[in-house]
């Protein structure tokens, strides 16, 4: 449950010394990054979860999935800040290039990876866009966006979208009927899931600058992250639209 995740992530230091008779101010990092990892890979395991569960029209997963989101970033950040990879990404701007990094190609096996671990199925990622044009425009305002305010804003608006298809489903009972002040909203929600894909790509393309500075691999998360919120914001969108026209 996502009370547990809470717990684990809000384990103190003092604790932490109980459970291994002390330890060295060596092994102190090695255990946190312990700690962070397991976080981590119980947050995507209930990702998975949630977002089949929106796919099934549920509201909840809904919400679930934005609370995940919230713990999921906590975790990013507390190994690298805002404003630490806001730092990282203008280095690489500065070092390899704006076009490098906006001309970048998606990585397809390993993005097929990243969306089998959140439960896709091989018929399903077929049927994702990821093999048409590069949008550039759109891409170069994601990288603006990532540069002047790093992650949390990204996160804030994910947050919202999901919190917000949540109420409407609950408004709306569940029952498949057009309803007019909804289906306005699907536009937008519908419309806006191209932020994310994009956000995605920028975030996808730092990370694989890794290979040439290591510090970059700080985005692999990030990636992942943004991936979530690609493939919950499409399933939120396909809710909206089934049950409100």
């Amino acid at each position: 449950m996502l009370g547990s995740i809470v717990a684990v992530a809000g384990s103190g230091s003092a604790a932490l010394l109980l459970q291994t008779g002390g330890m060295t101010a060596a092994q102190a990092p090695a255990i946190d990054r312990g700690r962070s990892d397991a976080v981590l890979a119980e947050v995507k395991r209930q990702m998975k979860d949630a977002l089949r569960g929106v796919h099934n029209g549920s509201a909840e997963a809904a919400r679930r999935g934005a609370s995940l989101a919230r713990v999921w970033a906590a975790q990013i950040q507390a190994r690298t800040t805002d404003l630490e990879l806001r730092t990282l990404a203008d280095r690489a701007v500065r070092q390899q290039g704006r076009d490098a990094i906006l001309d970048a190609p998606i990585n397809h096996k390993e993005m097929a990876s990243q969306f089998r671990e959140f439960g896709l199925t091989d018929a399903e990622i077929a049927q994702l866009d990821l093999h048409g044009p590069l949008d550039r425009q759109a891409r170069a305002a994601a990288l603006d966006r990532l540069l002047a305010g790093g992650i949390t804003p990204v996160v804030d608006r994910a947050v919202s979208l999901l919190t917000a298809t949540a109420d409407r489903v609950d408004a709306g009972g569940g029952v498949l009927r057009p309803i007019a002040a909804f289906a306005g909203y699907c536009d937008d929600l519908c419309l806006v899931t191209d932020l994310f894909k994009t956000e995605m790509e920028i975030a996808c393309a730092l990370a694989a600058l890794g290979a040439l500075f290591p510090p970059m691999l700080a985005f692999a998360e990030v990636c992942g992250l943004f991936a979530s919120f690609w493939l919950m914001m499409l399933a939120a969108c396909q809710l909206c639209r089934l049950l409100f026209g």
